[in-house]
């Protein structure tokens, strides 16, 4: 009698595919948190409340990217490297290095609808200098005076 055959050996089950994570690019401390928060690639302060006393700090370096702001102007203020900014006038574009802080504070009267600011990381490092080529004179015609022996073509 013939041996039997044996069975085909199952095809390994593939190992699951992890679920995309975010990581926070940005921590938060402070007094009076009240509506900061951080998200993924994202700080904010949306609704904001009164007397706010948030500290976000970056963990990579990278471009800012405003996704809304409309503060107090002057008042409520949110500051990147020393800049301030308030009303409309928003840090859209700001660069920003690994472990910086921004601050937002807020005082006890008015708000208003607050910002959204996200993060492009990557390299932030100041562009290499660029050279320009060395400057080539051209030198001018003379034009001649029509009174002048010569052609008398004036240009």
């Amino acid at each position: 009698t013939p041996a039997p055959t044996p069975a085909p050996t199952p095809a390994p089950t593939p190992a699951p595919t992890p679920a995309p994570t975010t990581s926070l690019l940005f921590s938060l401390t402070g007094s009076n948190t009240g509506q900061c928060s951080v998200s993924g690639l994202c700080f904010s302060s949306q609704g904001y409340t009164h007397n706010e006393d948030c500290i976000f700090t970056a963990s990579e370096s990278g471009i800012l990217n405003v996704i809304e702001f409309q503060t107090e102007e002057y008042i409520d203020v949110l500051t990147v490297g020393g800049n301030e900014y308030s009303g409309t006038n928003a840090p859209d574009g700001v660069r920003i290095q690994a472990g910086q802080n921004i601050t937002w504070t807020s005082d006890e009267s008015t708000t208003f609808t607050g910002f959204k600011i996200c993060i492009t990381p990557g390299q932030v490092s100041a562009p290499a200098p660029t050279t320009s080529p060395p400057s080539t004179t051209t030198p001018l015609l003379e034009a001649e005076d029509a009174s002048s022996e010569g052609s008398g073509t004036a240009i």
